[in-house]
């Protein structure tokens, strides 16, 4: 089977074991015998959590017979340093301070504040200056500022 078709074939069904562990699928992707998924929640996922999650999909999986080779299954949660894409990873950044880059004309500009509101089409953020609303289209990467 092909990349595609297996991943296309896997997401549906792995979506919804990770849908009913009460966490969600942020990316997916398969290569070399390796299904990698990874997986979050707003407050964050443990490694238990992953542990647990990495057994309903290895077992539905191989129960439906879906893997017509050997493959290695890897559930992980994203890292605190990855990009921020979607709706749901705003929420799970909320009250975080980030810094996003975003298109403002034909610039690109950066801005740093504390997430404080994820609406359907954009990102508010506040700094010392206020509030400021970034449409999520024009977002060209955002991550959450790691303090040490």
């Amino acid at each position: 089977m092909k990349r595609g078709l297996i991943l296309e074939t896997l997401r549906p069904i792995v979506e919804g074991v990770i849908r009913d562990a009460g966490a969600y699928l942020i990316d997916m992707s398969y290569g070399g015998n390796v299904l990698r998924v990874l997986i979050n929640k707003p407050e964050g996922v443990t490694i238990g959590e992953c542990a647990k999650i990495n057994v309903l999909i290895g077992r539905l999986l191989d129960d439906k017979g879906l893997a017509d080779r050997p493959y290695t299954l890897e559930v992980s949660s994203p890292g605190l340093d990855r990009p921020l894409k979607t709706k749901e990873d705003f929420i799970c950044a909320s009250g975080r301070f980030v810094d996003m880059a975003y298109r403002k004309g034909s610039e690109i500009e950066t801005k740093y504040g504390k997430v404080s509101e994820v609406e359907d089409d954009a990102i508010v953020l506040e700094d010392e200056g206020g509030s400021f609303r970034v449409s999520a289209g024009d977002i060209v990467k955002a991550t959450v500022r790691i303090k040490i």
